[in-house]
């Protein structure tokens, strides 16, 4: 036909990768493996970002144990900030990261001569909020355990 090979954007060969990572468009289990490196490590900085707010926070929770918070009151607090912070920090940046995926494929898109048309999915920000919840009640459990154990006595000594 008149118009460019279907398999060509500007001279790109294949399926519009780019040169340098032509050879990652084929290999699917790479970039799941990539994936999931990234969420572990995402999943483990949380989790001790949340253990070390807890420990930083010790003096307070045994405040609360003075007034007569229980142990699984302590631990709910504990939960509630984890899964708050999760959920807002998940969905600032599935805000911010679509404001800046868009306007950076626009660019991107405007160099190659291709529509500029970002769409972006309703089912995946919900999801990545829900397990970014999940996550934030799976890392509240560890800061739990080590914060509740000391009694009040001994947290407000340490000032």
């Amino acid at each position: 036909g008149p118009g460019p090979d279907q398999r060509t954007v500007r001279g790109l060969p294949g399926r519009g990768c780019l040169p340098g990572l032509s050879d990652m468009c084929g290999r699917p289990r790479c970039s799941l493996s990539v994936r999931v490196l990234v969420g572990i490590a995402i999943a483990l900085g949380f989790a001790s970002a949340m253990l070390f707010d807890a420990l930083g926070r010790r003096h307070d929770l045994a405040v609360l144990r003075a007034l007569g918070f229980g142990d699984r009151q302590l631990r709910r607090s504990l939960r509630v900030q984890s899964v708050v912070t999760a959920v807002l920090t998940a969905g600032l940046g599935m805000v911010a990261g679509t404001i800046v995926g868009r306007s950076a494929w626009r660019l991107f898109a405007a160099e190659l001569g291709v529509v500029p048309d970002p769409r972006v999915p309703v089912v995946a920000p919900l999801a990545v909020i829900a397990a970014a919840a999940v996550l934030g009640l799976l890392a509240a459990i560890v800061p739990g355990l080590f914060v509740i154990r000391p009694r009040s006595g001994q947290a407000l000594r340490t000032l």
